[in-house]
């Protein structure tokens, strides 16, 4: 039979090669280069949904370099493999958000940047969409974290710098201040030993600026010990320390990134900008912490895996 042709009830027909358009009645529509009935090298196709894909494919499927177009507004500029996003690329939400970073399988894993549009910046690892591993965020209020993350919280060591020039550096889990560490007022006090959940709680020492200390052991609001110092504070040679939670975490699955307001009881309204008093009126404690507005990664992304011709099997669930 000639080449071309097509013989009733035999099912021969003619392969689409070269450059065509197909339109599906699903509303699909390909425009571009084609190979053995397969969508090949460059093509754009326009989705029933709205969205738009545009760049290299490699039989019916996204590969290389390539641009989609969500109807919304977001939007990927980068590398795909095996019809879905991996590699480096850069992802932007509708509303100015951004991610620059390498992707697996449609997700953010690897090492990236991301930008939000309220000022927050992460620099670091990433594992499916997650902050993991080693991260540098700088927050929108001035504040600065750098060190480890799992599934988007502070876990391990790390350094917490706030604007105002305190500084923690020791242990953290599920986000919060846990285990052994340092935190120093930028007015010369420093208190070192043990937290939990924010607050001292096991040994510690509290040393005033004067180098007078105060050593404990330190219960989940304050500790009133007699102390060793150069000079009297007090009648009966004493100082109360008073501590409130410190509240940084992420909020994981809806909002993240959330620094809270340390509100705990009454006491704080003793709490002003650079310290807090303790009884007798000695600066002690933590700036107010405001509230950053949240960024939203989890709830925008758009997963890649969907964007696959119904003939294509995800790898993943």
């Amino acid at each position: 039979m000639e080449k071309g042709k097509v013989e009733k009830g035999k099912g021969f027909r003619t392969l689409m090669d070269g450059y065509g358009t197909f339109l599906s009645i699903d509303g699909n529509t390909y425009r571009g280069s084609w190979v053995s009935d397969r969508k090949h090298e460059f093509g754009k196709k326009c989705y029933g949904s709205g969205d738009v894909y545009e760049g290299s494919w490699c039989c019916n499927l996204q590969e290389g370099e390539g641009r989609y177009m969500w109807k919304n507004g977001d939007e990927y500029v980068g590398e795909w493999k095996g019809g879905a996003i991996s590699g480096k690329g850069v992802l932007t939400w509708q509303n100015s958000n951004r991610y620059e970073g390498e992707f697996v399988n449609g997700r953010m894993d690897g090492y990236g940047t991301f930008i939000s549009v309220d000022g927050n910046t992460y620099r670091g690892s990433w594992v499916f969409d997650w902050k993991h591993g080693f991260g540098k965020k700088c927050y929108g209020n001035g504040d600065v974290y750098e060190g480890s993350w799992s599934c988007n919280l502070q876990e391990g060591e790390g350094r917490y710098m706030w604007k105002d020039g305190n500084e923690y550096v020791g242990e953290w889990k599920g986000g919060a201040i846990s285990g052994k560490g340092v935190l120093t007022w930028q007015n010369g006090n420093r208190y070192e030993g043990y937290w939990e959940n924010g607050v001292p709680n096991g040994e510690g020492v509290f040393t005033w600026r004067d180098g007078s200390t105060t050593v404990g052991n330190w219960g989940k609001e304050f500790v009133n010990e007699k102390l060793s110092m150069n000079r009297s504070e007090s009648v009966d040679g004493s100082k109360s320390v008073s501590f409130h939670r410190i509240c940084i975490w992420e909020l994981d699955g809806e909002a993240g990134d959330i620094t809270c307001d340390i509100v705990d009881n009454v006491k704080a309204s003793k709490f002003y900008r650079d310290g807090c008093k303790s009884e007798n009126g000695d600066d002690v404690g933590f700036g107010l912490l405001q509230r950053s507005p949240a960024f939203d990664v989890d709830g925008d992304v758009k997963n890649p895996l969907q964007l696959h011709d119904p003939s294509y099997t995800s790898p993943l669930p």
